[in-house]
């Protein structure tokens, strides 16, 4: 997982804003749950409701904060070099949600697995 810092260093290069907030608000679950942080919000539905969360109560502009929420998930998961889309919230619920943070490591066989069905 990508640290705060880098989340912040990549959106100042990328979009001139660190977007602390909307690190923050995505992987506001992760001390409880690991990697597992990301059922919560690393989807299509869970940046839109980072984006809107975050304009509302700190005022960062909407779009700007939609962009780097999509930024933030895209780059949590970029694994082994290989660019996953992003899910749906949906998505999530056929993964094993008790699964260890050993075990979401995702294998080169199902990240082609995936890659496949996406063509």
């Amino acid at each position: 997982m990508i640290d705060l810092k880098t989340h912040e260093y990549l959106c100042k290069k990328e979009f001139g804003d660190k977007c602390t907030k909307v690190h923050k608000f995505l992987d506001q679950k992760f001390a409880k749950y690991g990697a597992r942080h990301r059922h919560f919000y690393h989807h299509w539905e869970g940046i839109r409701e980072c984006a809107k969360i975050v304009h509302a109560n700190y005022g960062l502009d909407y779009d700007l904060a939609y962009e780097a929420a999509i930024h933030h998930v895209k780059e949590d998961f970029n694994i082994q070099g290989h660019q996953l889309s992003i899910p749906h919230k949906e998505d999530y619920k056929s993964w094993n949600t008790k699964a260890t943070d050993k075990d979401m490591n995702i294998s080169e066989e199902k990240i082609n697995e995936v890659k496949e069905k996406l063509k």
